[in-house]
């Protein structure tokens, strides 16, 4: 069971590590903000399960993969690495809105929560932060979430590239819609993810159809409707298979 936690806390926490600043970095951020996040992020993975040489080889190696697939994006000329020049202040604070402020939120919870566990407990919350760090069911299903959540968003749009182009053809701006449903998408995925993860497989299908409904209803055009079913259900099997994952990962049963 143990060796089952570790597999699984190294194999999904080192994929965030390096496909979730890959996917920031081919977006506009700095290469090197990416590369210090997929450092962070890998010895949170790494450190309390491998020791000695092995712990460092997998820590840079997270770190150079990172590098190596940014700058390659960069060379093919997909998405480059190179931040986008942002010349007025209401650039800078659109760009931050659309790109950062659900992980702005994040951060303040948890910082809060741990500046709210501090002044409770004192020296034991240093313990009981510590504990939590090791723990490999509660970073399975940390790294499970990041993955279900910001690495499908990657997948989808790779599915749904057909479905873009037929709107363009039609004359409809799918750029704007992008970033309201990015955050749906996201909401959704965690959603789902937390109630298959949680044992509600029931709870998510419903879930998913009332939104299928709620788009067949509002959205008349053909096309839109394909569009939203096909990103829809992609992007619910994408975060049920990883909940699935994350369940075996943690010794519970698939459903």
């Amino acid at each position: 069971m143990q060796d089952n936690l570790e597999i699984a806390r190294l194999s999904l926490g080192l994929l965030v590590a390096v496909t979730v600043p890959v996917s920031i970095a081919r977006r506009g951020q700095r290469l090197w903000v990416c590369i210090a996040a997929s450092l962070v992020y890998a010895a949170y993975v790494v450190f309390p399960v491998l020791d000695g040489t092995a712990a460092v080889a997998s820590w840079l190696c997270s770190g150079v993969s990172t590098a190596v697939l940014g700058v390659l994006g960069r060379r093919v000329g997909e998405n480059p690495v190179a931040v986008r020049p942002r010349r007025t202040s209401r650039e800078v604070w659109g760009w931050f809105r659309q790109q950062w402020w659900p992980v702005t939120v994040l951060v303040a919870l948890v910082g809060t929560l741990l500046v709210a566990l501090v002044g409770s407990r004192g020296a034991r919350a240093f313990q009981l932060v510590t504990a939590a760090l090791e723990d490999h069911s509660w970073s399975v299903v940390l790294s499970g979430m990041i993955v279900a959540v910001f690495v499908g968003d990657d997948v989808i749009r790779l599915v749904l590239r057909p479905f873009v182009r037929q709107l363009r053809e039609h004359g409809i701006d799918v750029a704007a819609l992008a970033p309201t449903s990015a955050h749906i998408g996201w909401l959704e995925r965690a959603l789902v993810f937390v109630l298959i993860a949680g044992g509600q497989a029931e709870a998510a299908a419903l879930a998913f159809t009332i939104k299928a409904l709620f788009r067949i209803s509002t959205d008349r055009s053909r096309d839109f409707t394909e569009y939203y079913l096909v990103g829809t259900l992609t992007s619910v099997v994408l975060a049920t298979i990883v909940a699935i994952i994350v369940r075996i990962g943690v010794g519970l049963s698939p459903l």
